[in-house]
């Protein structure tokens, strides 16, 4: 199997760890289910061209996961994730859209993630990071959105602060 799509159809409990054995996984999408648990820590990284992840809109828990190489659109936001952005992430050179907000991240943002040069929208909104915006993010210089806070809510926000780094690249929106 190489797609898999089952957006909105109320689909609960969680992912399998014998979903590993899919090993020819591009495309996985289980938008806007009822999905539970936290994403088995290998099931990602040994679907080894896999370049779509698309899990938001469940009740999905624990940490981030590990990243396989080839990874492009990486989707897990509205869901209850927790932990801390894994710097080993900015070694996923071929990123291109990385939408974690609406969940429950902690600690700061990492430097590594600077090192991504292909990201052009980051969403990391409505969580609970702190610190400052990393100089090394200027090397991101494919980015056109970014986005760390919605100001179109009350839920729990980032606290962000210090200088925006971003000068060189060709930034669309920023909501800091």
């Amino acid at each position: 199997m190489q797609i898999l799509t089952l957006p909105f159809n109320n689909l609960t409990g969680t992912l399998p760890e014998e979903w590993k054995s899919m090993a020819g996984m591009q495309s996985f999408s289980m938008v806007g289910n009822a999905l539970n648990g936290s994403i088995p820590g290998d099931v990602l990284t040994s679907w080894s061209g896999l370049h779509e992840v698309y899990l938001p809109g469940n009740n999905i828990s624990g940490p981030l996961p590990s990243l396989p190489s080839k990874i492009q659109n990486l989707i897990l936001a509205g869901n209850q994730l927790t932990g801390t952005l894994p710097s080993e992430w900015g070694d996923a050179q071929n990123l291109t859209i990385l939408h974690l907000g609406s969940n429950i991240l902690t600690g700061s943002l990492p430097s590594e993630f600077g090192k991504l040069v292909a990201l052009n929208f980051l969403d990391l909104s409505q969580n609970q990071l702190k610190g400052s915006i990393p100089s090394a993010w200027a090397g991101m210089t494919g980015l056109k959105v970014v986005k760390l806070h919605d100001h179109t809510s009350s839920e729990e926000q980032n606290s962000i602060h210090g200088q925006v780094p971003f000068k060189a690249c060709g930034l669309e929106a920023l909501y800091v």
